[in-house]
């Protein structure tokens, strides 16, 4: 229902012809409603075909799109009241039509649905000028009835079908094929020339210039953060591989520069990288675009954060809170920011006024105790993501080191010796570790 409105919001801007084919992720930045922060980050369409229609033409374009049906419909009674189907055949179309558009309420057409639904309108319009065409067919020979216009009409629907088979099956295969084989190489090359192939291999695929490359520019962006992560990678090559992003990310905004999508990327990739200026400045211009989004703040006030703005930081996570304070991230946010700025019982405080508890099971708060020397804070961050996930072995040792910087020897080594019971491939580490611990109880 969120959507509905967010489209019906949009519609009323361009009520007469709409805003075009596959423009509703315009609409969708410009109308974004903040209560949309529980479904997936992205909607490319209404989920209702006929919200759709208004959206891509306008009242005159859904109009045309109801009058089709109507005419249809109007067909099919005719040819059953005059005798050219039985009832059995008029209730199964009528019901095939009945279901389409049920189901055209709560989703989307695409390429398939298409298909099966002018194939359908094809059949009704067949049936209902059947005794003409058949007339036809017994007054006129066959040779007559294969003209040269025929045959040139063959010839073009086999390069149409051709053409089609190529550019919307083989070359998307082709794309998908080469995503898969960038992700496989991100995760399974040696460090030493992972960065070229994976550069290489994502080049060719959008080379194809299919409605993958999208997908594509989105996927190596998504690697980066593994990428720019991985210490084994020498810088010079994660240098290269973030100019990579930049510039495909920034061909997506050329080609749709008002797709809020490249840009909130490229604000991401910048502040993976560590470039958090540009991170800023790009959050801001998708802000333009999209002001109610609030993981758009969330970007631009971790850029702020880490150029140590504070204030600005948080007044933009303020505004954050105030657009849904149901956003239990915009809440997380807000506490973490309090914290790590010393005013620690006012963190606390907001964080139990939500949730009805002090601390919550989420690691960007081990970093707000840490950046004020809480180190029983810390440790109380880490107990309760060990509650939440007891199984959790790098957990464990988290909060047995967490006990051994405040000189919590005995529960220090508990965790140490689960870790090792959760995950036995940590045995020589964490028996050194206790080994370790052990030789200083007592000094």
């Amino acid at each position: 229902m969120i959507l509905w409105k967010v489209a019906f919001q949009g519609w009323k801007e361009r009520p007469v012809l709409g805003w075009g084919q596959e423009n509703f992720l315009y609409v969708f930045s410009k109308y974004y409603d903040p209560a949309l922060w529980k479904n997936e980050p992205w909607f490319d369409r209404a989920h209702n075909v006929f919200l759709d229609w208004l959206i891509s033409a306008g009242i005159l374009g859904l109009g045309a799109y109801l009058v089709m049906l109507g005419v249809t419909i109007s067909l099919l009674f005719g040819a059953w009241k005059s005798g050219k189907v039985d009832r059995y055949i008029f209730a199964g179309l009528l019901s095939l039509l009945a279901a389409y558009l049920s189901q055209s309420l709560f989703v989307f057409d695409n390429l398939t649905s298409h298909l099966f639904f002018f194939a359908v309108l094809a059949w009704i319009q067949n049936i209902s000028i059947g005794e003409n065409i058949s007339a036809f067919s017994r007054s006129v020979p066959i040779r007559a009835r294969i003209s040269l216009l025929g045959y040139f009409a063959v010839m073009v629907s086999a390069v149409t079908v051709g053409y089609s088979l190529v550019f919307f099956q083989v070359k998307p295969a082709r794309a998908a094929h080469s995503i898969v084989n960038t992700m496989r190489i991100v995760l399974q090359h040696q460090p030493a020339g992972k960065i070229e192939a994976a550069i290489n291999e994502a080049k060719r695929g959008i080379a194809l210039d299919t409605f993958g490359t999208t997908e594509i520019r989105e996927r190596i962006q998504q690697d980066g953060t593994s990428i720019f992560g991985d210490q084994a990678i020498a810088v010079q090559d994660k240098q290269k591989y973030l100019a990579f992003i930049v510039e495909e990310l920034e061909k997506q905004r050329r080609e749709n520069p008002y797709d809020v999508r490249a840009i909130v990327f490229l604000a991401d990739t910048y502040m993976t990288a560590g470039r958090y200026q540009e991170a800023f400045l790009h959050a801001q211009e998708a802000l333009r675009i999209s002001p109610h989004r609030q993981s758009f703040d969330f970007i631009a006030a971790a850029a702020e954060l880490s150029n140590n703005r504070q204030a600005e930081a948080m007044q933009l996570l303020q505004k954050a809170y105030q657009l849904d304070p149901q956003n239990p991230e915009a809440v997380h946010n807000i506490a973490a920011v309090l914290i790590a700025s010393g005013r620690v019982k006012e963190g606390e405080d907001f964080l139990e006024r939500h949730f009805g508890r002090r601390t919550v099971p989420y690691k960007k708060f081990v970093s707000a105790y840490e950046r004020i020397g809480d180190l029983r804070g810390v440790v109380a961050v880490w107990e309760t993501l060990v509650a939440f996930s007891p199984n959790n072995a790098q957990y464990r040792v988290d909060l047995g080191n967490a006990y051994r910087n405040i000189g919590e020897k005995e529960k220090a080594i508990a965790q140490f010796e689960k870790a090792i019971e959760l995950e036995p491939s940590f045995k020589a580490g964490g028996e050194e570790i206790i080994r370790q611990i052990q030789q200083t109880v007592g000094r």
